[in-house]
């Protein structure tokens, strides 16, 4: 499954917690637990809580100001682990 939170990430159809939860299948709790383990692992990168400062974000391009929560971007690993 943490691969799939990779993949979903990735494919920029979630912008928050709920949201990935709900694509998954499973709860926000889960998915914050999922989401720390692929930090712990280098795959993903927590880019700072989301609210009306979007402007310098280094996601701003793939999410909008309907986000709010937190923000993750696939390191390089993570994109390359995403992929195959």
């Amino acid at each position: 499954m943490l691969k799939q939170v990779l993949v979903t990430i990735a494919s920029g159809r979630v912008g928050n917690t709920q949201e990935l939860a709900a694509a998954l299948g499973t709860s926000p709790a889960m998915v914050e637990a999922m989401v720390g383990e692929l930090e712990q692992r280098g795959l993903l990168e927590r880019v700072g809580d989301c609210g009306d400062a979007c402007a310098g974000c280094p996601v701003e391009s793939a999410c909008g100001p309907a986000v709010r929560g937190s923000a993750w971007m696939l390191t390089a690993a993570g994109r390359r682990y995403a992929a195959h």
